[in-house]
């Protein structure tokens, strides 16, 4: 049925079902205390300017624009999380070793890697650095570089990590 001929009956049941849900909707943002605040805060910049009214957004469009915004940044937060730093090839190793001896020291894992120099992972311990091969999907692997002094640090997140297994 066109607009032209909805009779003034239909077209107040239209816009009654319209306003009931955008009242709905406006309640509903409304409890959201973060998107209460960012309205407020923004209706509070329209006074210390000294907007006119008719130059001011409405509640409403205020607290659409504020569930977008919060919508875009939790979709962007959900994506960052999922690039979330992995565990190189030395740090896996430290946790395999913290399985097998969950009390070693880092003084102990220090004396370990050393043991474990020349193998497929610890290529060399020299002048306090680890180098060890991260593999990255080529044959050799490419070589990174550890500070020893940073095993301490590296052997208490692996023992929190086996801890919380």
């Amino acid at each position: 049925m066109a607009i032209g001929t909805r009779t003034l009956g239909e077209l107040n049941d239209v816009y009654r079902a319209f306003w009931e849900k955008q009242n709905e909707l406006r309640d509903r943002r409304l409890a959201d205390p973060s998107l209460r605040q960012a309205v407020m805060q923004e209706l509070a910049g329209y006074q210390v300017r000294g907007l006119e009214l008719r130059n001011q957004e409405t509640l409403e469009r205020l607290l659409e624009k504020a569930d977008h915004f919060r919508q875009t940044i939790l979709v962007e937060q959900a994506s960052r999380a999922g690039r979330a730093p992995k565990a190189d090839a030395l740090q896996r190793h430290i946790v395999g070793i913290v399985q097998q001896r969950p009390s070693i020291t880092a003084r102990q894992l220090l004396k370990r890697l050393h043991r474990d120099q020349g193998g497929e992972l610890i290529q060399e311990i020299d002048d306090g650095v680890v180098y060890f091969t991260q593999p990255d999907g080529s044959e050799e692997g490419r070589t990174k570089r550890a500070p020893s002094k940073g095993l301490k640090d590296r052997l208490s997140r692996a023992k929190k990590q086996v801890n919380s297994r």
